[in-house]
């Protein structure tokens, strides 16, 4: 091997972090060793055993971990990577606010929020409602799995969030500014004020 080379491969893990893979259809993009999500590359968090033993490949794409929207981590490897569920929850939740495009990175999500000025609108009223019960849940979850040994999905903590939020926009008095907004994203208030009475 050249002199060349082997200065690039010993560069090669000080450079990782600024260099990003772009998903896109997750094809070309490889689920162990590519910077795709801000816990990359996730075979610093799960060994090549484990990988294997769950019948998965090193060389498998982020599209082939994922079926009809869901992720098919082993059930047992929530409880030992607790990073995954994050991943999970966050991808379920984001699709209800106007941070679909936004990694689960804290950093990111407040420089967003930050950068767009209005802090009474109703997209960022409701973005810092998702973000609020999303960070709380995920929270709960983990001091849950710790300390009591229960676990919820990710399902069940995603589903909690939103109806948290729901909860939350059905009580807020100026309901009506939100409604295009809530139609738009598919948030269901009917079905909750139908419940309540």
């Amino acid at each position: 091997m050249s002199w060349g080379w082997q200065k690039i491969l010993q560069l090669s893990e000080t450079i990782r972090p600024y260099i990003r893979q772009k998903i896109g259809d997750g094809k070309n993009t490889f689920i162990w060793s590519d910077n795709w999500c801000d816990q990359s590359p996730l075979s610093r968090l799960i060994t090549p055993r484990d990988i294997y033993m769950a019948g998965f490949s090193r060389m498998d794409r982020v599209a082939d971990m994922v079926i009809v929207r869901n992720w098919i981590w082993p059930a047992a490897w929530y409880d030992l990577f607790h990073v995954l569920i994050n991943i999970q929850v966050w991808k379920e939740v984001r699709m209800f606010t106007d941070l679909e495009h936004i990694e689960g990175n804290w950093e990111n999500i407040v420089l967003f929020l930050v950068s767009r000025g209005n802090w009474n609108s109703s997209n960022t009223i409701i973005d810092r409602l998702e973000i609020g019960a999303t960070s709380y849940y995920v929270w709960q979850e983990r001091n849950a799995r710790i300390f009591n040994s229960t676990k919820r999905s990710p399902k069940q903590i995603s589903a909690l969030i939103l109806d948290n939020v729901r909860m939350k926009l059905v009580s807020l008095r100026k309901k009506k500014v939100f409604a295009n907004w809530i139609t738009r994203k598919g948030w269901d208030l009917e079905q909750i004020e139908d419940k309540d009475g």
